[in-house]
């Protein structure tokens, strides 16, 4: 079940290197110690330890980005390659990383690859009719379970992360054959709460077949854009009649 976990970083003249992320705790900053070293021997500034990037604790697909510099650092998402929403991550705070996002420490940009995982026997696809989940507008679409195993008459199982159990609604896991493949449909629903938060969110959808293939699973994610929910609160005061004063 292949899945690596890396990031590339691009200095101001264009260089990029590919780390490999395979340790539980990466440290990034200016110092020689570090898993991945920003120093370009210009005078910077990148402290001696300026990052770490950890696995996320609410995204089992994607990292968590500590600050731990003075500065905030500038987080851009982007979806198949266009950039769909620009944040930074405070000083002494966090921020959550998905595959295809990246940040700006210094003058070297760090792009993350990785989050979904891919596997020998099933290949996934999803696409929505929209990209807007709205309080009274639901969102639909369908993911694309293509069986690539060599096993017949395999049960998939399908989970989705990212949003609150009542506020999706998804077909069941399909039955296939080698090489079959089914179009599993799902909706999308506004949750009227603080979960997910208003803007870009990303969910992510897992696939295994515990019965046939107990070692295999496989992830895709999607990216959508929450609208905000107000909701308002109003008392209304009668008042006595004494209370009323003419002029």
């Amino acid at each position: 079940m292949p899945q690596e976990n890396r990031v590339e970083v691009i200095n101001r003249l264009g260089w990029r290197k590919d780390f490999v992320l395979d340790k539980q705790i990466i440290q990034i900053g200016r110092d020689a110690r570090n898993d991945i070293v920003l120093d370009d021997g210009m005078e910077s500034s990148i402290a001696a330890r300026h990052a770490q990037l950890l696995p996320s604790s609410v995204n089992r697909s994607g990292l968590r980005l500590i600050n731990l510099s003075d500065q905030a650092i500038e987080r851009l998402a982007t979806e198949g390659g266009a950039a769909t929403s620009s944040t930074s991550i405070a000083p002494r705070a966090s921020g959550e990383i998905t595959s295809g996002d990246s940040v700006k420490i210094g003058d070297f940009t760090l792009v993350f690859h990785g989050g979904e995982q891919r596997s020998e026997v099933v290949k996934l696809s999803v696409e929505t009719n929209a990209k807007l989940l709205a309080p009274d507008r639901p969102l639909t679409g369908s993911l694309t379970i293509h069986h690539v195993g060599n096993k017949a008459a395999v049960q998939f199982k399908i989970e989705l992360e990212g949003l609150p159990s009542d506020a999706y609604e998804i077909g069941p896991g399909p039955v296939l054959f080698p090489n079959a493949e089914k179009q599993v449909s799902f909706r999308l629903i506004h949750s009227k709460g603080a979960y997910p938060p208003a803007g870009s969110n990303r969910i992510t959808f897992h696939v295994s077949a515990p019965d046939a293939y107990p070692d295999e699973h496989a992830s895709v994610a999607h990216e959508i854009e929450v609208a905000p929910f107000f909701q308002h609160k109003m008392r209304v005061v009668v008042m006595d009649s004494l209370d009323y004063h003419l002029t």
